[in-house]
C-alpha cells in the first residue's frame, strides 16, 4: 500500500515538473506569432522611432539620438539573453540636424513666406541668423538637351552667383546633389536651394515631401537645403515676376573624426554549440532619417524578435548568431564620396577583418513589412538557388511573402547601397532581405523614401510575422548540415559578364563586340588564354561541385572540414570578383575598364582619319569612366570627384574594396576634340589607353590566378565528399 501510494506520488510530481517545460515549449514560429500578437513586436517600433534629434526624427550616425538608440538596443539585447552585448566605436562626423527654413519676398509675394526645409547629410550650418541673398534660378537651359539645372553650363548661363542664393533642381536621375552643390560653391553662391523638377521625375515627387540624404558632398560647398516641390513650384513662378530674396537657415551641429566624432556598432550572440569561432550575422542599422519606421527602425525590430524567438523556443545554433545593428549606414563621412555604409565597413574591415571566411552568410535587413511591399532579396549568386527554393517551401508553407500583385523573388547581386555590400566585398556571402514597391522610393508616383512619410504606420505587422518566419528558414540552412553554396551560378554570371555586348544598353549596335571580344584584342595572347582555361577549369569544378553534393549523401564526419573550405572558396571569389562601376553597380574587375578602352579606342579611330569624325568622338569620351561629370561641370569640381574615387583617398572607405577603375582625367582630350584638333586629343588618348590597358591585363592576371587558385580549393573538397562512396 505504501509503496502503491508512494509511486503514485513519484509520477504525480513527474507530471507536475513536466508540465511546466510542456506549457514552455514551443517552436519558433510560435514564439514569433506571440511577440506579433501579444503588441511587443510594436512596442519596440514604437521606442525604436522615439530617439530624435528634432521634432521631425533624425538620428544620423554618432549624433545624441543615435547614440541614443544604439544604448536602447543594447539594453533590449541584454534583457533577450544575448550573450556579449556590446557597443562598438566607430569613427564617423557627425551631423546633428537641428531644422531649416527658407524665408521669400519679392514682386512676386504679397508677404514675406517661410517655407520648412530639411537639409542633407555632411551639408554644412548657416550662421546663426542664416545667409540672405538674391535668388537666382539655375534652371534647365533645354529640358530635352542640357545644360541641365545645376551644371556648369547652367550657370554660365545666368551669370555671376557670387553672393546669391541658388536654386537648383534635384535632378537625380542625372547626377548627385553634390556635383551641382559643389559647383555652386565654385561659382561664390551664398546658399543653395534645391528641389523637385518634374521635368526630370526621381525622388520627393510629392507636394510637401521634405528629404534628406548622404550628400557626397564637399566642406568647402555652401550651405544647402531642400523645400517641398509645392514650395518649389511657388519660388519658381514668383521668379518671373519679379526679384525675389530669401534668407537661408540650415540648423546643424557638426563634430568631424579629427574632434572625436563617433558612433556606435551594436553586437549581440547566441554563442554556437560546435562551431563558436564560425559566425552569422545578422544584419541592419539603427541610423535613421526623419522617424525612419521602415527604413531602418523596421530592421531593429527584426534583430530583437528574432533574438527573442530564438530564446524562448530554446534554438541551439551550431554557429555563434551574431546580431550586428550599426551606424552610419545612410551617412558618416564628409569630404567622400563613399560616404555611407561607414559602420558595416568599420566593422568588417577594420574591427574584424579576420571574421572574413568564418562566416557562413550575412543576412541584412532594410524597409521590412511595408504594407504595400514584398519581399525582395539580393544575393550573392552561390545563395540565389537555395533563396529560390526556399521561396517555393514558404509558399507551401503557406508563409505570405507579398502585399501586392508581384512574386516574391531575389533580384539581383549584392549591391552597395545597403550594408551587405561591403561584408560581401570583405569576402562574406550576403542576402538582403527588403520589402517595397516602386511607389516607396518614388520614381513613379509618390515619395515615402527618406521622407517625413517613411512611419511605423506603414508596416503591415502580419506581413513583417511571415518574413521573420521565412528568415529563420534561411538561418537554418546556414546553421544546419552542408552549407547552402550552389557553385556553378557564379561561373555562368562570369561567362555572361563576358559576353555581355558593350554600347547595347545605350542603344549600340548588335554587331558591337563583346566585353570578352575587347579582352582578347587588348590582352596579350598567352595571357587571354590562361584566363579564358582558368575560367573554362572554374565552371567545371564548380559544376563537379554541384552535382556531387547535391546527392545529399556526404560524409556526416567530414562536413566540418568541408564547410570551412566552402567558406574560404566564398572569400576568394567575394573578395576578388565583387567590383564597382562608375555607377556604383556591382560589376566584375574587368567589366568598367574593358568599357573605357572600347569606348577610348572608338575616339580614337574616329580622329585618325582624313576627315575626323569630331562628334562621335566628343560622344565617345564622354562616355569613359566618370567623364559625364566632367564634360558636365566645372574641372575643378571634376577633379574632386575623380581624387575622391582613388584607392589612396583618404576617405575612400568601402570604396576601396571595389577594384575600381583608373579613372583618368579626359577633359583636355574632350576640349581638343571639340576644339577640332585632332593632333592634340590622339596624342592625350594614345598616352591614356596605355595606362588603361596595362590595366586591364593586369586585372586578367589576378583573375585568372584567383580561377585557379578557386578552382583547386573545389577539388581538394571531391575526396571528403566521395569519402566512404
Amino acid at each position: 500500500m505504501q509503496r502503491r501510494l508512494l509511486t503514485t506520488v513519484v509520477l504525480v510530481l513527474l507530471v507536475l515538473l513536466l508540465v511546466p517545460a510542456a506549457v514552455q515549449a514551443m517552436t519558433f514560429d510560435q514564439a514569433v506569432n506571440k511577440l506579433i500578437n501579444t503588441g511587443w513586436a510594436t512596442k519596440m517600433e514604437n521606442q525604436a522611432v522615439s530617439f530624435k534629434g528634432n521634432s521631425m526624427g533624425f538620428r544620423a550616425g554618432g549624433t545624441p539620438s543615435d547614440d541614443a538608440a544604439a544604448r536602447w538596443m543594447a539594453r533590449q539585447m541584454k534583457l533577450i539573453g544575448l550573450s556579449g552585448v556590446k557597443l562598438e566605436a566607430v569613427p564617423v562626423d557627425e551631423w546633428d540636424f537641428k531644422g531649416a527654413n527658407v524665408t521669400v519676398s519679392g514682386d512676386g509675394y504679397s508677404n514675406p513666406v517661410t517655407y520648412k526645409a530639411s537639409s542633407f547629410g555632411g551639408v554644412v550650418p548657416t550662421p546663426m541668423g542664416g545667409v540672405t541673398g538674391d535668388v537666382v534660378y539655375v534652371r534647365d537651359v533645354d529640358a530635352t538637351n542640357g545644360p541641365w539645372s545645376g551644371s556648369a553650363g547652367a550657370f554660365d548661363a545666368v551669370g555671376d552667383v557670387t553672393g546669391k542664393i541658388v536654386l537648383i533642381d534635384f535632378e537625380s536621375t542625372m547626377w548627385w546633389m553634390s556635383l551641382p552643390h559643389m559647383e555652386a560653391g565654385l561659382r561664390g553662391a551664398a546658399a543653395v536651394i534645391l528641389t523637385y523638377n518634374p521635368d526630370w521625375p526621381g525622388f520627393f515627387g510629392q507636394e510637401d515631401a521634405l528629404a534628406a540624404f548622404d550628400a557626397e558632398t564637399d566642406l568647402s560647398a555652401p550651405p544647402m537645403v531642400w523645400i517641398p516641390k509645392g514650395a518649389g513650384d511657388v519660388l519658381k513662378e514668383a521668379l518671373t515676376v519679379g526679384p525675389v530674396s530669401a534668407t537661408v537657415k540650415n540648423n546643424v551641429n557638426q563634430r568631424l573624426i579629427a574632434d572625436g566624432g563617433m558612433g556606435y556598432n551594436v553586437v549581440g550572440k547566441i554563442p554556437g554549440t560546435t562551431n563558436k569561432n564560425e559566425y552569422i550575422v545578422f544584419g541592419g542599422h539603427h541610423d535613421a532619417w526623419f522617424e525612419g519606421g521602415l527604413d531602418n527602425a523596421s530592421s531593429v525590430v527584426d534583430q530583437l524578435v528574432i533574438a527573442k524567438a530564438m530564446k524562448m523556443s530554446g534554438f541551439k545554433p551550431k554557429r555563434t548568431i551574431v546580431f550586428l545593428n550599426t551606424t552610419a549606414e545612410e551617412y558618416g563621412l564628409t569630404n567622400a564620396w563613399y560616404d555611407w555604409c561607414i559602420g558595416a565597413w568599420h566593422f568588417i574591415t577594420q574591427r574584424h577583418p579576420d571574421w572574413s571566411g568564418r562566416i557562413a552568410g550575412m543576412l541584412n535587413a532594410e524597409i521590412l513589412g511595408y504594407k504595400h511591399g514584398n519581399l525582395w532579396m539580393l544575393a550573392s549568386p552561390e545563395l540565389q538557388p537555395m533563396l529560390e527554393d526556399q521561396l517555393t517551401r514558404a509558399d507551401d508553407a503557406g508563409l505570405v511573402l507579398t502585399r501586392n500583385a508581384t512574386e516574391p523573388v531575389v533580384i539581383g547581386d549584392p549591391w552597395c547601397w545597403n550594408d551587405q555590400w561591403t561584408f560581401t566585398a570583405a569576402g562574406v556571402p550576403s542576402v538582403s532581405f527588403w520589402s517595397q514597391d516602386n511607389d516607396y522610393s518614388g520614381i513613379y508616383k509618390t515619395t515615402i523614401y527618406h521622407t517625413q512619410y517613411d512611419t511605423k504606420a506603414l508596416i503591415d505587422w502580419k506581413f513583417f510575422r511571415d518574413i521573420v518566419k521565412f528568415q529563420f528558414r534561411v538561418t537554418k540552412k546556414f546553421d544546419r548540415g552542408l552549407l547552402p553554396y550552389t557553385l556553378s551560378p557564379r561561373a555562368e554570371q562570369l561567362e555572361a559578364a563576358l559576353q555581355t555586348q558593350i554600347g547595347m544598353d545605350a542603344g549600340g549596335d548588335p554587331a558591337d563586340p563583346t566585353v570578352d571580344d575587347v579582352i582578347a584584342d587588348t590582352v596579350d595572347a598567352s595571357v587571354y588564354g590562361h584566363f579564358a582555361y582558368a575560367l573554362g577549369r572554374f565552371a567545371l569544378t564548380s559544376q563537379r561541385y554541384d552535382v556531387l553534393a547535391g546527392d545529399g549523401s556526404l560524409p556526416a564526419a567530414n562536413l566540418p572540414a568541408i564547410n570551412a573550405q566552402l567558406m574560404q572558396i566564398e572569400k576568394l571569389v567575394n573578395r576578388n570578383f565583387t567590383a564597382l562601376d562608375w555607377l556604383d553597380s556591382t560589376t566584375y574587375p574587368f567589366d568598367q575598364v574593358t568599357r573605357d578602352i572600347y569606348h577610348m579606342g572608338i575616339a580614337y579611330d574616329a580622329l585618325d582619319s582624313a576627315t575626323p569624325d569630331y562628334d562621335t568622338a566628343a560622344a565617345e569620351v564622354s562616355g569613359v569612366g566618370l567623364m559625364w561629370y566632367g564634360t558636365n561641370f566645372s574641372e575643378p569640381v571634376f577633379k574632386k570627384i575623380l581624387n575622391q574615387h582613388r584607392p589612396s583617398y583618404y576617405h575612400v572607405c568601402w570604396g576601396a574594396q571595389g577594384h575600381m577603375a583608373k579613372y583618368q582625367n579626359l577633359v583636355p582630350d574632350y576640349n581638343a576634340i571639340i576644339g577640332h584638333d585632332a593632333s592634340t586629343a590622339m596624342d592625350y588618348l594614345d598616352g591614356q589607353l596605355g595606362v588603361q590597358e596595362s590595366d586591364l591585363e593586369t586585372r586578367i592576371v589576378d583573375m585568372t590566378a584567383v580561377l585557379n587558385e578557386t578552382s583547386g580549393q573545389i577539388e581538394d573538397l571531391f575526396p571528403l565528399i566521395a569519402d566512404g562512396e
